[in-house]
């Protein structure tokens, strides 16, 4: 768990709760010494009490806006990476 990256998350301002939230979600899985997480969609919906169809919807937008990036890997759950210099569509700050 990283507390800067959910620290972060906190600060940002996506479209909506549902969306702060599964980005706090992620945050909160953060590697602090590599950066990146990997949760299941099953965790992230059982996390924010969303559907697992929910959750890739979200996964997408906050990918759009700039607040993550995707690595997609075979036969495992994708890689996440919070993109803290981005500054998105909808209000986020860079705070490092």
């Amino acid at each position: 768990m990283s507390f800067e990256a959910a620290a972060w998350a906190m600060k940002q301002r996506p479209k909506n709760a549902t969306e702060k939230l599964t980005l706090i979600a992620i945050a909160d899985c953060i590697h602090s010494e590599m950066d990146y997480c990997w949760p299941s969609v099953d965790y992230l919906a059982e996390t924010t009490l969303g559907s697992k169809r929910n959750v890739q919807y979200v996964i997408k937008s906050l990918e759009q806006q700039g607040f993550i990036s995707i690595e997609k890997i075979a036969g495992r759950a994708s890689r996440y990476r919070l993109t803290r210099d981005n500054i998105g569509q909808h209000g986020t700050t860079r705070d490092n």
